[in-house]
Parts: structure tokens; sequence; C-alpha cells
């Protein structure tokens, strides 16, 4: 009996243990982990300053718990080491639940920290950009509604035909993202209404339903889209405390229109956008609103040309900072050549931007030289 008994126990410890470690396995099976290292070395000429420093550092986790649910993480450390920030710290960038629908005309709902698109180029992952740094009037953007275009939201992907859609109901603005054209910043926002918007995309070549947004194909797709995005804030609260004279506190709005061409084919490669901002902070020691506040906007286009692995590559952009002032437009050249050694896994640059700044917002011009080294893995 002791025999038999001994044997039991060991059978059910065995068949436990692997059982345990099966689905441990199958659990393992479900996760993805990977990471990005974007590293620039430049230099400008104004004060022929030096730079080393991580654009971006990331870890990526990717889990699917059961059929149709996928969760989405990541956690980063962007912009170590760049000028005098040091060595930052880590923050939450990514972390979204999606949940496939795949119905007639809805594919996907995400929930909480994904990104909205305000933008192609910001809805783009930054491993499949031009350059490491996006356009700057895409990147003011960015935050011009939605804290770093991935505050807390709840947006339906879909598609009806070959247009597709997004609609989103979003967290709004962060104070450290609202300042004027001198620096001044925003000391805090009291309380804001939620922002709302859509994004519509019409596909006459590519896939609408998967409605892939990338800053470069590689040479491996052809696509054309035309795409035409709203967003919206309609009450936002803040705290000003620049000097005693200013508006110490006051209410505004804030609307955010997008039009986007996107075109591919073989070797070329195009993407233009143009955007419209308005309830932009121009002056923060005004005391009235209707000086506070006023428009901006700007466009980009970039064209690149693949030939095997290289590809050279042009970016303009136009950004009017205050349109009521006389000239507050900052213009910027890039010329750069990519080497996609292993397209979006290991990817090598050197880019040449030119910056030149109107009288009313510095009425200067800036060189850079970089190189940048784009990994992901």
């Amino acid at each position: 009996m002791l025999k038999i008994s001994v044997l039991m126990l060991f059978y059910i410890f065995f068949f436990k243990a692997h059982a345990e470690e099966t689905t441990f396995k199958d659990e393992m099976s479900k996760v993805k982990i990977g990471g990005r290292l974007q590293a620039i070395l430049a230099q400008d000429n104004v004060n022929e300053a030096q730079d080393f420093y991580l654009r971006r550092t990331r870890l990526n986790l990717e889990y699917k718990p059961w059929e149709g649910h996928t969760f989405i993480y990541d956690i980063r450390n962007d912009g170590a080491n760049e000028a005098d920030d040091g060595e930052q710290a880590f923050n939450i960038g990514d972390a979204y639940w999606k949940i496939d629908i795949d119905n007639s005309f809805i594919n996907n709902i995400k929930l909480f920290r994904a990104k909205v698109d305000v933008s192609y180029s910001q809805t783009s992952s930054s491993k499949n950009l031009f350059n490491p740094q996006r356009a700057e009037v895409s990147e003011h953007a960015s935050d011009f509604v939605v804290s770093n275009r991935r505050a807390v939201n709840a947006q339906i992907n879909g598609n009806i035909g070959s247009l597709a859609y997004q609609v989103v109901l979003s967290d709004g603005v962060d104070s450290r993202d609202l300042s004027g054209l001198n620096g001044n910043k925003i000391a805090k926002v009291n309380y804001q209404k939620l922002t709302y918007g859509t994004k519509l995309r019409y596909f006459f070549i590519g896939d609408a339903k998967e409605n892939k947004s990338q800053d470069t194909f590689y040479g491996e797709r052809d696509t054309f889209s035309l795409g035409f995005g709203y967003f919206a804030n309609d009450k936002i609260n803040v705290t000003n405390s620049n000097n005693a004279t200013a508006l110490q506190e006051f209410s505004f709005n804030r609307k955010l229109s997008n039009v986007e061409l996107s075109y591919a084919y073989q070797n070329f490669r195009l993407l233009a956008e143009y955007f419209e901002l308005s309830g932009d902070l121009i002056d923060l020691q005004a005391t009235s609103t209707i000086n506070i506040l006023g428009k901006s906007g700007g466009y980009y286009t970039q064209v690149e040309y693949t030939i095997g692995k290289w590809a050279p590559y042009i970016i303009y952009e136009s950004f009017d900072k205050d349109k009521e002032a006389n000239d507050a437009v900052q213009t910027v050249t890039t010329i750069g050549l990519n080497f996609y050694q292993k397209n979006e896994s290991a990817r090598f640059g050197i880019a040449h931007k030119k910056t030149k700044n109107g009288k009313n917002i510095g009425d200067n011009t800036i060189k850079s030289l970089y190189a940048y080294a784009m990994l992901n893995f």
C-alpha cells in the first residue's frame, strides 16, 4: 500500500508539475518582449555645441491573454542625456487594451493610453520615421488637445469600404505643455472638459481596414490616401502666475484641424500634412484672453527615394506660431540619407537641419549636423 501511495504521489506531482510548466509555457508564448534604442550624435553651429544622447529608450510588452484581446504596454526614458537633461526618468508610454470587434464597420476598440490620430506622422511608430525628429508643427499638434496624443482615452477604429475612421473621447491637455511664445508657462490646469474628435482617411490605394500609418515603407508598399481630422476641447481653465499684472485665471477652448496626403509607389514616398490650431497661447503676460490667445498652424512635406538599402530624403517645414503677428514663422529644411540595413530593425542615417526663426520668434538661424542609429528589437 505504501508503494502504491508513493507511486500515486509521484504521478500526481509529476503530472501537476508538467501541467503547470505547460501552462507557464502557454502563457509565455502569448507575451512579446521588445525594445527600442535611438541614438543621436549632433553638433550645432550657434554654440559649436556637441551632444550625444538617446532620443528614445524603451521596453515594449505585448500580451494576448485570450483571443481577440491584446494588452500593449511600454516604459520609456526618452531624451536621456540630451543637453542638460541627464538620465531623465522612466515614464509610461502606450498602455492600452485593444478589443477586436471585426464586424462590418468596427475593427477594434482601444481603451486607455493609445495614440489619438491627431497627425499621420505622430501616429506612425517612431521606428518607421524618416528621421528620429518629427516636424515641429506636428510635435506642437501632438500636445495641443491631447497630452502627448495618448492621454487616457477611449477610441473606436474601423472602416466603411475604403474609408478608415477613428472616433475618440479623451482626457485633455497637461500644464507642462502649455506655454506662450516667450517660454512662459501655465502654472496649473484647474479643470477641463474631455477632448473629442475624429480622423477620416480614404484609401485610393491600400487597405483601409489595416489603415497602416508609417512615415517610410522602405520602398516595399504602394499606398495613396487622403485624410482629415478634427479634434476639440470646449473648456480648459488654467491658473496663470507669470506676473502680477497678467490675467491670473482664465478659460479657453481649443480646436485642431488636420489634412494629410500619403503616397507611396515603388521606391518613391511622399508624406505631407497641414494643421490649423485655434486657441494657442501667445502672450501669457497679457491682461485679457483676447491678447493671450491666438491662432497658429503650418505644414510639412517630406520625400524619400529608396535605392536598394539607401534612401536620400528631404523635409521642408513651415510653422506660423502666431498668425496675427507680422513674422512669427519658423521654417525648417532637413536633408538626409538613411541606410536601411534591416528596415525597422536596424537603420542608420545622417542629416543636416537648418532652422530659420522669424523676427518675432528669435530672428535667428540654427544649423545642425547629426548622425543617428535607430534600433528596434
